[in-house]
C-alpha cells in the first residue's frame, strides 16, 4: 500500500479523500504532482500541507 502526501498532512480526513482545504482533493495534489505548500490558484481558502505531529491523530470528518 503506498501512503500519499494527504494522509501525513494534519488537514486531510481520514478514507474520504476530502480535507479543510478542498471538498474533493484535486488530482495533481492527490497524485503527488503537487505538494500543496502554496494554496493554489481558485481556492477557496489558504489552508496548505503541515505535517501530522506525532502526538496528533487523523482527523475523521463529522
Amino acid at each position: 500500500m503506498q501512503i500519499i502526501r494527504c494522509q501525513l498532512c494534519k488537514h486531510y480526513f481520514d478514507g474520504l479523500g476530502s480535507c479543510e482545504a478542498f471538498r474533493e482533493i484535486p488530482a495533481e495534489i492527490f497524485a503527488g504532482d503537487n505538494d500543496h505548500t502554496k494554496p493554489l490558484k481558485g481556492q477557496d481558502n489558504d489552508i496548505v500541507f503541515e505535517p501530522i505531529k506525532k502526538t496528533q491523530k487523523k482527523r475523521k470528518k463529522k
